[in-house]
């Protein structure tokens, strides 16, 4: 895992962590890609600006990952920023990469 530094839309700066696949390492959250995660084992927390994009449905399991909903580290809305609840399904995201 690899130091980064987020920048997020109000211009507030974290530090978050990123290995060189962009893959969310934790098995149990499906692979999320992209990911920038809050610690090196590739965990989420609330209200942070480390942003994972969830790839597998809720429950599902596929070769050795699984979904326990904490890999959709997304906002309920445009108004919910950093988010607020780490493990919602949001139906969309826009994901901008440098």
């Amino acid at each position: 895992m690899y130091s980064v530094t987020v920048k997020a839309w109000n211009g507030q700066k974290q530090v978050c962590y990123q290995n060189k696949y962009g893959i969310m390492p934790l098995p149990q959250h499906g692979g999320s890609y992209p990911s920038a995660t809050v610690n090196i084992a590739g965990n989420t927390r609330v209200k942070d600006y480390c942003m994972a994009v969830g790839v597998q449905k809720t429950g599902t399991t596929a070769d050795g990952w699984t979904q326990n909903a904490n890999g959709y580290d997304s906002a309920r809305s445009d108004s919910d920023w950093p988010n607020s609840q780490y493990n919602h399904v949001s139906p969309y995201v826009t994901v901008w990469l440098k």
